[in-house]
Order: structure tokens, then sequence, then C-alpha cells
């Protein structure tokens, strides 16, 4: 699920950070490797909400984070990747794992050695990002040291090998750098080795830099690194300067070989492994108690937020029980993590403190994970992504304050690797959640659970639920596709392996039964839209990241002529909070470009797109050199105007690209789509969607006959690209009945392509398995030209034109969307449908 960051400035103005403006501090303590067992603190519930003390739990000694959550707001639905490295770079970056492609932790030392390689008889590992945090991403130091923070690291790092800048921290963005470098775990917590695992024959790829000085001593890892952050605090402090503190330790990770001796006595009944992992999670506790201490003596405790988290679930030798699985794995064990939320000194007279109220001693049920940090930090530092609509994450801070963040409830994981589980995607989505086991045998492949009364996965329901499963699986499969994840190769030929869909036979190339039948439902006035002073016309969904929906529709003014849609259309945008509306108009995204573009009149029929990162607005245009007196004069007397020929024959289609649904929208020196035979004289009202292979197949409105007009016929488009050019094929999808205004969409749940269209006396609907071949759908009349109202009347204009389609997570339609011009008045419906 690809999503529009809206940041809120809490505490700047709309114009962004102010030197001169005070902002708060912030300490995120990352621990590494701690699962929510790995704590005296209970951070999950039962199927009855209850909160769940483990015997874990009761084993552990952490006071601090048991004070800190008394301070503020504990997070029972927290998640992050199942390893290290994913994780981080989604802590950087903002972006999914599927989507910044470091899917695997990342080698301490070169990126030309893979981890955790797989290769079977026929599946083996992708290409993903072995190097770490992409080039030319904004990362959150940067921006933070942009908006006047001192950005400070310690620790663990993880970002990326030795030999690429993201080996050093620096590089991204952070001030200063404490001991971190592109290992995930140290060669020693001791040191007394110099933290290098050289003493025992283990080489020197995991030492641990910048400590010298501890070199021989007595000191652990985890205090050492403590002293040293604390210290760069204290500059910051007398600095003046807000600080961005990334306390990012190695605790609680491996090697367990290394007890520390200041805490061994407490447990008195545990050896080795345990022993050590024991003290490990009480040294990070007492390294939190220390840097709160030392906020406290700085006299910035009450201007500090203080985001306490972890990477991954628990590596503990003890395992995650009552949770199943552990670090590495498809479970909830691998996933679920701690987060607490609190001021290091709570006063409610505070001015930071006034604006994020956190509740104390309170809890939070929603989902959120590791790719929210990035957008939610930035707000309450009142900084600025520089793209934020191209993030994945949200920003969770209203969910600090006890008030609802609207995040949809959905996580993805996609793991093509080996670790304690090897190669699994899973999905999870409003309590429930589906696994893809890629190297399972094939009655083994799908797990599906509800975790809301099933949260330690102990019955798999694929074969109970076998609709359910068909659901999310083809959600999960389609949120894969949007962020374009790297999917495990075929040993035989090379070709990506996607999931197989419950009940078919292969991948992406199965042929299913075409078993769509569309159903609208009831629609309500909020499924009404319509403008005072403007036609209305046409009309395409999709959602945004704000948990809003975006209608690009046309419009042009009613004081000229409903024929002024050829003249002075422009494409707008509405907003509403659910995909069926109500709308409300926001802003104009385009209009002719005038001068001698071949768009310089009108901007008409948009259907918009999000393709690789980028929106994609394709829409139609038209030239001919004339004024806007002409233009009117046209416009008023309509198809019998001289001027009217030459308008429609110089129609054509393109496409503007945005980083934002706000814009700007960059448009391009010529159309997407030039006519060639089968289709003629125009391109217009363009329907594209991506095929499974990653290329890009159009639905194109043209003539039939050159230079005769009547019979229009519906061409078939190929790209490479979103932006084109398109090549026109030999084949029509529909020649031999008059059509137009074709909407296209892939169903994966039965893996073929399915276009509705306009055909002056009903909405039909057809169908393929190759975006080349069509027949006529099973349910080949998709709807009647007259909708249902809920108060039991029926609704039928003159023209019913503009047929379309909202795809949302179940891959199939929501929504269906159609105009309507009745006397002097046009409309566009928002119709709820039925899902089947």
């Amino acid at each position: 699920m690809f999503r529009l960051a809206t940041i809120v400035f809490l505490f700047a103005s709309a114009t962004g950070f102010s030197q001169n403006s005070k902002h708060p501090n912030i300490l995120f303590f990352l621990v590494d490797d701690m699962g929510t067992q790995d704590t005296s603190v209970s951070f999950i519930q039962d199927q009855h909400n209850a909160q769940v003390i483990s015997k874990l739990n009761r084993l552990y000694r952490t006071p601090n984070m048991e004070q800190l959550a008394k301070q503020g707001r504990l997070f029972t639905q927290a998640h992050a990747y199942s390893v290290c490295s994913p994780t981080r770079v989604s802590l950087m970056t903002g972006l999914d794992a599927p989507r910044h492609k470091v899917t695997q932790w990342t080698h301490p030392k070169t990126h030309r050695s893979q981890p955790g390689p797989v290769k079977t008889k026929t599946i083996r590992n992708p290409e993903w990002a072995v190097k770490g945090v992409p080039d030319n991403t904004p990362t959150l130091p940067a921006i933070l040291k942009k908006a006047g923070y001192a950005t400070l690291f310690a620790g663990k790092a993880h970002f990326g090998p030795d030999d690429t800048p993201n080996g050093d921290p620096t590089h991204l963005g952070f001030d200063v750098n404490i001991a971190g470098f592109g290992g995930g775990g140290p060669g020693s917590y001791y040191g007394s080795n110099h933290y290098s695992a050289a003493h025992r024959n283990g080489g020197h790829d995991w030492d641990v830099p910048g400590l010298e000085k501890y070199h021989g001593t007595d000191t652990f890892l985890t205090e050492a690194i403590t002293l040293e952050m604390n210290a760069a605090i204290e500059k910051a402090v007398g600095e003046k300067k807000p600080f961005f503190a990334y306390m990012s330790h190695y605790a609680v990770h491996a090697p367990f070989l290394y007890p520390d001796k200041r805490f061994t006595k407490n447990y008195p009944n545990l050896r080795g492994y345990s022993l050590a992992f024991a003290t490990l999670v009480e040294g990070m506790d007492k390294s939190l108690g220390d840097m709160l201490q030392k906020l406290e003596e700085l006299g910035v405790a009450e201007d500090t937020l203080v985001i306490f988290y972890s990477d991954n679930g628990s590596a503990n030798p003890m395992g995650s029980s009552p949770l199943r699985g552990k670090k590495g794995t498809r479970h909830e064990g691998g996933t679920r993590v701690p987060l607490i939320v609190a001021w290091a000194k709570p006063n409610p007279n505070n001015q930071f403190q006034k604006q994020l109220s956190i509740p104390q001693n309170s809890k939070e049920n929603a989902l959120v994970t590791c790719t929210d940090m990035l957008p939610t930090i930035l707000n309450i530092a009142g900084a600025k992504h520089p793209k934020p609509d191209t993030l994945d994450g949200f920003d969770i801070s209203p969910y600090f304050t006890g008030k609802d963040a609207k995040r949809p409830q959905e996580f993805l994981v996609h793991f093509p690797h080996g670790h304690t589980n090897s190669m699994f995607s899973t999905y999870l989505r409003d309590g429930w959640k589906v696994i893809y086991n890629y190297t399972a045998a094939p009655d083994k492949q799908w797990e599906l659970y509800h975790l809301n009364s099933d949260p330690y996965e102990k019955s798999n329901l694929a074969k109970q639920s076998p609709e359910r499963l068909k659901s999310m699986a083809a959600a999960m499969i389609s949120e894969l596709d949007q962020r374009q994840a790297s999917y495990p190769v075929s040993t035989a030929d090379g070709s990506p392996v996607k999931p197989r869909i419950p009940g078919s036979t292969t991948t992406s190339k199965a042929v299913t039964t075409d078993t769509y039948q569309p159903k609208l439902k009831p629609y309500s006035k909020d499924n009404h839209f319509v403008s005072k002073d403007w036609f209305n016309w046409g009309g395409s969904i999709i959602k945004g990241q704000d948990n809003h929906y975006y209608l690009f529709y046309s419009r042009w003014p009613k004081s000229i002529s409903f024929y002024a849609w050829l003249t002075h259309s422009e494409v707008a945008v509405a907003k509403a909070p659910t995909a069926s509306g109500p709308w409300t108009y926001q802003y104009t995204a385009l209009k002719g470009r005038g001068g001698k573009h071949w768009d310089e009149i009108t901007a008409h029929n948009p259907k918009i797109k999000r393709f690789n990162g980028k929106y994609y607005l394709y829409y139609i245009s038209t030239n001919a050199g004339l004024n806007n007196e002409a233009l009117v004069a046209t416009a008023k007397k309509g198809y019998s105007h001289p001027n009217w020929r030459t308008l429609r024959y110089n129609q054509r289609c393109g496409v503007a690209v945005a980083d934002s649904l706000n814009g700007p929208w960059i448009r391009f020196d010529h159309p997407c789509v030039e006519p060639k035979p089968p289709v003629h004289e125009i391109t217009v009202n363009p329907a594209v969607t991506q095929k499974p292979d990653g290329s890009f197949l159009m639905l194109i409105k043209g003539d039939k006959f050159p230079k005769k007009g009547g019979q229009r016929v519906q061409g078939i488009a190929l790209s490479d690209k979103p932006e084109g050019p398109f090549t026109i094929q030999p084949q029509l999808a529909i020649s031999d009945f008059d059509t137009e205004d074709a909407s296209i969409w892939f169903d994966r749940t039965r893996q073929r392509y399915y276009a509705n269209f306009h055909a002056h006396t009903y909405f039909g609907m057809i169908t393929s398995t190759d975006g080349i071949h069509w027949q006529k759908a099973k349910q080949f009349h998709f709807a009647p030209k007259a909708f249902k109202s809920a108060d039991g009347s029926t609704f039928k204009g003159k023209r019913m034109e503009r047929p379309n389609v909202y795809i949302g997570a179940s891959d199939q339609p929501e929504v269906f969307i159609s105009s309507y011009r009745k006397g002097n008045e046009t409309g566009i419906f928002t119709i709820p449908m039925e899902q089947n």
C-alpha cells in the first residue's frame, strides 16, 4: 500500500522551521534484537485485550523501562521487520523495505557478499540493495540537520557495508558518529578485548571502531557508548542547539559470550547464553536510566521526547513465548517489538508538552511500524521532508496523545532470503495475517491467522477460510507489486516467482475462470458530486497517505455552454474521507497550456495512477491556434461550428507526472500515443494499467474509419514506461460495436484483465487473460444506465457516460464512477460496489 504522507507541523509554522524558534530535543533509544518479552514491562495482550505478563517478563529487570512507561504511552502493536538492516534503512528513509530493496541484513565490510543466500532446484533469492540506504534518498538526520538540529549517533549503525558510504553514519547526515560502522553486531562486549572477536580467532570484521580509549579496560560496550553519547548531548546543550540523539545499542544482539559482570548476581539460576542475554537486557536498561538522569542534570529533561524502540523481534536464546517465532521468522515473535513514548520529565506546563501532551501510564493498541518513525519525528521536530508524498510511513504523533492517527492497520513484510525462516512474505491487515512460504510444499505455502482471536498464531485458517485467504493473498500481492518488490527468481529462466493465488496452479501466468460479477449498492447523497457554477464530468479516484481519497475530474464553466468541454475544460481535484464521497473541491491540477503546445486548449477526461513511486495523470487535450473569443463561439454553437471538426481531429492524450498528489505536475512536449491503424484520427480517453511483467497496457479510444467519424473503437497500446511513448497494436479490444470511455484493471485473484465501457444504452464489460485478446465478459452488461437510490428512487440522466472504477486493497472494484447530464446540470456518481 503506497501512501501519500501528510505531515502536520505541530511545532512550526506552515512556512517551515525558523532558526529563531525553539524545538524539542528527541532521544531515539533503539535496542537491537529486543522482543516484547525481553523486559519486565508487558507489551502484549491476549484475545480479550488483557495485558499478558509472561514468564520472561517476570525474569528480566528493567526498572527504567517501567518508569518510562509510567511517564508516557506504551504501544501494544508496534512492528518492525524481522531482521536488522531493513528496519534501520526504513527508519532513515520512511520507505517500506520492499520499496527500498534492503530486504536482508547487510554485510559489515563488503557489498559483494550476500548474507543468507538461498538456492534450491527451482528457486533462488533475487538481487537486492546490498549497499544499504539508496543513493539520493532524503534521510532523517540530514533533514533534521537542515532544520537546525544537532544530529548525534552512537552504537550500531548497520545502514550498509563499510565499502560503501553507508558504512559511515555521517554520510547520512549525522554530525557525530560514535562507534557506528557497517557491522550488525560487536566482536566482543568487553573493553578488555578491544570490542573485537580477534581474541577468539573471530577476525576483525566485527570490530567496533572509535572507542580506543576504553581498550584494555573493564568498560562494557553498552556503558562506553552511553558515556560517549551523554558527552555529545552535553556539548549540544552547551551550544544551545536542539538535539536529535539516535542512541542505537549493540545490545541485546549476539554474541552471547560476554555476560555483563555488573548484573550476573541478579540471575543465579541462569547459565551460558541465557545469562549473558539477561545481563545485556539489564545493562541496556541501566543505560536508559543513566541517559534520563543526564538529561535531568543538564536541565533539558522536560524539553526532551524519548522514543524507545527495537529493530526486530527477539533473538533471546530462551525464545519469545507466548508469541510464536523470533527474529528472522515469519511469525509475530519476529516482528513485534516494544515501543514507548514519553517526555523525559513530564510537566504539563512545559511549552512542548502542551503541544504534544502524552497521557501518562497509558497504552495504545493501534498498529504502527518502523516506517512511521521518520514522518512522525519530522512532524514533532517541525522539519519538512522535501518529497513527503514519496513516503510509505505515517505521522503517528496523534497516537502519542491518545487521538486517532487514522493509520491503516496494515504491515507488509517481504523476506526473499535465508534466516531462521527462509523466503516468505507476510501481510497483516485489520487483525488478519496472511503468510506465503515460497519454498514450501504447495499445500503448506499459505498460512492465515486471525490475530484478534488467535494472537499466538496457533490455528492456521487457510483451509477453513478459503475466501478470506484468497482476498488477503490478492491484497498482499497487490501491495508487493505496487512497491515493485524483488521476488525470488526461477533457477531455470531467471523469471520472478510470485506467490500463487490460492486455487491456481501457476504464478502470474495463471488463467482462471471469468467469475467477476459487478453489483452496485444503492447510492446516497454523499455519492453524488455536483457544483453550482461548473459542469463536473468524468472522474478517477486514488487513495492518499492521509487516509483520504482524491477525485481527479473534468470541469468547465456553466456560463459558456455544455459543449465547452472541448474548449474550456480543466482537470480539478476533490477530496473525501471515503472513496465514495462526499467530495470537496481542492484545486485545479491542469489547464490548457496555450502557446504552440500540443495541449494548448483544455485538459479533459483524467485518469490518475501511481507507478514506480510517482503519480501519473493521464488526460486529453487539443490545439487549433484560436483565441478565446473564437473558442467561446465554438462552444456556444457546438458540433455544427466550423472549428469543431478541427478541434476534434487534433485531440490527443498525454500524461503529467508529479511526486505529490498536490503537484507540481510536469508535462511533456508530445502526446504519449499517436494514431496508427487500426486506430485513426484521434487518440483520446486513455486507460492504463501495469502488467504483471512490469510493462504498461493502455486502452485508447479512436475512430474506426479515417476522416469519416462514426463508429468509435477501443485500441490497444503498449509501452515499457508509464509516460510512454505507447505503441498502437494491430489488434483492437473492441471493433464490432460502438463504444467509448474504457477503464481497465488487472484482477490478481482471477489473473485476468477487465475493462468497462460506455455503449450508449448500457455500461459493458470485456475481459482478457493477456491484455491483447479480448472477449465479452461473462457478465457483459456491467451496469444499467439507471442508479438505485437508498431512498428507493431511480436516477436516470439524458447522457450517462465516463464509467470508471476505484480499485482498493481487495484488488477488485470498490466504487463505480460515472457522469451524467440532465438538463443544464452534470454530476459525478461515486457509488459503492458489492465485493465478490
